[in-house]
């Protein structure tokens, strides 16, 4: 990954934030791929060797090796972190600069105390972007502490596990045992993660979650801060295709910074019931007295549907990538056989969902590398 800070840093475009926190996903991308190899390796030592010595041998090459991804994690990740801060405040500024004057108040209706004048000196969002680093400080600081603690795994999984389920499992020989270890280890990863709600992730998916969501809150506070700025307290919430039942119920409500009578809500409370969770990608709007909102509708049965089938895409999608884990990192022919066929045969379920349904199919999410290519520096 081309991420080597430039001298002239301070000179040139910010990317846009969409391209900078790709290339902080791409990084954390490239370190989990970079560990299923390191893994397979270690799975075939395993195979080819005594049992008990070979996965010492294993388990002591998957820790240097383990090492040197999070090193290069560590010493790429506060460039590219720095890059999407960057790109946040430049957006913000921007925005700022196109913000519309407020139209005229109607005659009879109070003047409101004129908004403070924009200040360009003064960082607009500088709370959202500072945020934004702080957060994924500490997010992706625990991501590489979880990385690092993985190899001990493979010890427990592959040897103590296998050895204890071919008692288990009506005397199945060791082989048939580890392979079954290595599949799960596989499937289920100690790359992945259960976030508070009991969900598991893969590593790559839960950077992406965590990084994107982070986006898009600092834009969305950025932008608030902003609109606040230029005297705007009233925003609304658009519409987005195959929402979430709980953030079709703020789709088109007025809501405010603070408690305002004209409001169905503050933001906060928003917030507080849903709107802008995780992986959310609603955003807020200016709204002037006079403009006109969305009628208010009831969530149907077609939007039940619809939100159901997108939330089947993404489970297939995500069993496509599993699967393919299995498929770069067993060392067994059978394993990859039995990998290949169930990659076909989600494939050929997504393929009739998305033709039955008219959602669009999105290739890159069904790679292991969310199509983004990652690549690491190795300068």
């Amino acid at each position: 990954m081309s991420t080597q800070p430039s001298q002239q840093s301070g000179q040139r475009q910010p990317q846009s934030s969409d391209a900078a926190a790709a290339a902080l996903i791409a990084l954390y991308v490239w370190g989990d791929m970079m560990w299923i190899r390191s893994l397979s390796k270690a799975f075939n030592y395993v195979r080819s060797t005594d049992m008990v010595a070979g996965v010492q041998f294993a388990a002591t090459r998957l820790r240097r090796e383990t090492v040197a991804i999070v090193n290069q994690l560590d010493a790429q990740t506060p460039v590219l972190l720095e890059n999407l801060v960057d790109s946040v405040r430049h957006e913000t500024a921007e925005q700022a600069k196109r913000i519309p004057p407020s139209p005229p108040s109607h005659v009879g209706v109070l003047q409101p105390p004129e908004p403070p004048q924009f200040d360009f000196t003064v960082p607009l969002g500088q709370r959202a972007t500072d945020a934004i680093r702080v957060d994924l400080q500490t997010e992706l600081k625990n991501i590489r502490a979880r990385i690092l603690r993985q190899q001990n795994d493979i010890y427990k999984l592959t040897a103590a596990g296998a050895a204890t389920h071919s008692v288990q499992a009506n005397g199945d020989p060791i082989r048939v045992s580890q392979q079954r270890m290595m599949t799960d280890l596989l499937q289920h990863g100690t790359t992945g993660f259960t976030d508070r709600a009991g969900r598991d992730w893969q590593l790559s998916s839960y950077v992406e979650m965590a990084v994107r969501t982070a986006t898009i809150r600092a834009l969305n506070e950025a932008h608030l801060q902003v609109m606040t700025a230029a005297g705007i307290t009233l925003f609304t919430v658009p519409t987005h295709v195959h929402t979430c039942p709980r953030c079709f119920a703020w789709q088109g409500k007025l809501l405010s910074r603070t408690p305002d009578p004209r409001a169905d809500a503050t933001i906060d409370e928003a917030r507080a019931h849903g709107l802008f969770h995780p992986n959310c990608e609603h955003s807020i709007v200016a709204w002037h007295e006079g403009d006109k909102l969305q009628e208010p509708r009831e969530w149907s049965a077609d939007d039940e549907r619809m939100w159901k089938a997108s939330q089947q895409q993404r489970e297939l999608e995500r069993r496509i990538r599993t699967q393919k884990r299995v498929l770069l990192a067993s060392p067994a022919p059978e394993m990859r056989a039995a990998a290949r066929k169930k990659i076909h045969d989600y494939r050929a379920q997504l393929k009739g969902l998305t033709d039955s349904t008219g959602l669009l199919r999105r290739p890159n999410r069904e790679q292991i590398d969310l199509g983004l290519k990652p690549k690491a520096n190795t300068k």
